[in-house]
């Protein structure tokens, strides 16, 4: 490996050099500086490094360069008959380097051996599949919850490609408690130092760090945790071991001691005398009387917090597909104690969709409903729904307001417009539900901020004529704001989607 030093900058120059400069200018001067860069782990040079000059001179209009180096390592600049005396600053981009920069006047005419000793930052992480955000810090940590499989994986530099193991490097995860700062407090646990060259089926994570076994090892655990990802050179041999330190990434991350919420819930039967009836997931399901106040929801959380919570109430067919047709989207509500309340109704005020008697409303006989309830946590979610009928004709009716401007109200038929999704902003799993006028081939893409698409949801997948839902699990994609976009034949639907 080369040994690397600073040129020696002279400051003074002579008389005779000074005027001779003053005179001519450097246009007589064919000039060059050159050097090699070289990967700081394994000695061999680096091509495709990036070697960046500058000059900013007081007053003056400043300029930068940017050069490629070679397939041996080599970089070399050549500098016009104008250009100024200096000074240039030059340094190499893509990792810790050494030295830091080089300071070049022209006065020094040519110079070679300008090099660096480069290690490459060649690895990000990501937690779950998910990118750490940027704006990561001790008061905004990531959340991880630690009755879940958690992994810390490493990605290619900017998480665009996949990781490819090198023996050259080996990394090692490092938690530690910390300060409001930021700062690095007490080792509260390390791993081995692992190159993920060799299959490993004793690790849930492979390839990638299993953290629940670190967050065990480490035992009780502070409000927030320093996690560090150190990667080094390889020692002698490239047996997994510590070397020369190379780059770290330092994410904070919060543990939450909770799984997944978890609920369930059971119909109000409307008959006298009031009682409570099991939820089906088989159509018809249970028959809830007539005077029908809504839903009983009985919570079975195991001590799983729950934050908000979603009811939708649907009709569909009684028989052959669903052709689901939206009736009541509750959105996402709050669950200020930590859980579901005792009763979501239907009746008069919270949501004015089962009222009655009015004569000339649509009979419910004979026709099949479907409420679904959605709960969330920090830590994942879970979707429960059930059909049941409505044994009544005509005395508490089924409807959705609001009216068409004549006071009639509109039915529960109400054809489907565009596409729905729910629930938006999205923890977990979204549902979106569409009409299909004739048969053919659907589909759904999800496009981020800029425009660039991030997920194909279908695939160009057929559907038969019919209402449809679609559940779909967008766990892995950050957080931020998507444009979805669903193409039906030659329709193309599109609207915002929250994660």
């Amino acid at each position: 490996m080369k040994t690397l030093r600073f040129p020696q900058h002279p400051f003074t120059r002579s008389a005779t050099l000074a005027i001779l400069f003053a005179l001519f200018g450097w246009a007589a001067t064919a000039q060059t500086i050159s050097g090699k860069v070289f990967n700081e782990c394994t000695g061999q040079p680096i091509a495709g490094a990036e070697v960046n000059i500058s000059v900013n001179l007081p007053g003056q209009a400043g300029g930068s360069w940017t050069i490629t180096t070679q397939v041996n390592g080599s970089w070399n600049f050549s500098f016009s008959g104008g250009d100024p005396n200096g000074p240039y600053i030059i340094t190499v981009t893509g990792g810790a380097h050494a030295p830091g920069f080089y300071t070049y006047y022209r006065s020094e005419g040519s110079k070679k051996g300008l090099d660096f000793d480069l290690l490459p930052d060649v690895f990000d992480i990501t937690i779950n599949g998910e990118a750490v955000s940027s704006q990561n810090n001790p008061s905004n940590p990531h959340t991880v919850c630690q009755n879940a499989v958690n992994c810390v994986e490493l990605v290619a530099n900017g998480g665009v490609d996949g990781f490819e193991p090198n023996t050259d490097y080996c990394y090692k995860l490092y938690l530690y408690s910390t300060d409001a700062s930021g700062n690095p407090g007490q080792l509260l646990a390390e791993s081995a130092c692992q190159n993920f060259s060799r299959p490993d089926p004793v690790n849930p994570c492979d390839p990638g760090f299993d953290l629940n076994a670190l967050l065990h090892q480490a035992g009780q655990l502070p409000p927030v945790i320093r996690m560090e990802v150190r990667q080094f050179c390889c020692s002698s041999g490239c047996i997994p071991g510590e070397g020369t330190l190379v780059n770290t990434e330092v994410v904070f991350i919060e543990v939450l001691e909770i799984g997944p919420a978890d609920a369930d819930f059971k119909l109000v039967d409307g008959t006298v005398p009031f009682g409570v009836s099991d939820r089906s997931e088989t159509r018809p399901g249970p028959s809830i009387g007539e005077a029908t106040c809504g839903i009983f929801v009985q919570a079975y959380t195991s001590g799983n917090e729950i934050e908000s919570y979603q009811v939708v109430l649907e009709e569909v067919d009684c028989q052959g597909p669903e052709n689901a047709v939206l009736i009541h989207d509750s959105g996402i509500l709050p669950a200020p104690n930590g859980d579901l309340p005792g009763t979501y109704g239907f009746n008069g005020p919270t949501s004015g969709y089962f009222l009655g008697p009015v004569a000339g409303w649509p009979s419910t006989a004979n026709r099949c409903f479907k409420v679904t309830l959605t709960i969330f946590n920090p830590c994942g979610g879970e979707t429960v729904s059930s059909y049941f009928t409505i044994d009544q004709n005509c005395q508490f009716c089924l409807i959705a307001p609001p009216n068409d401007g004549t006071g009639v109200a509109v039915t529960a038929n109400m054809p489907l417009q565009g596409v729905e999704v729910y629930p938006n902003p999205v923890k977990k799993v979204a549902n979106f539900r569409f009409k299909v006028s004739e048969p053919g081939n659907v589909n759904l893409l999800i496009h981020d901020n800029t425009g660039r698409q991030v997920q194909n949801l279908l695939g160009d997948q057929y559907f038969d004529t019919g209402i449809h839902v679609l559940s779909r699990d967008l766990s892995g994609l950050p957080s931020g704001v998507y444009t979805y976009q669903l193409l039906i034949g030659e329709e193309v639907f599109s609207g915002k989607l929250v994660k």
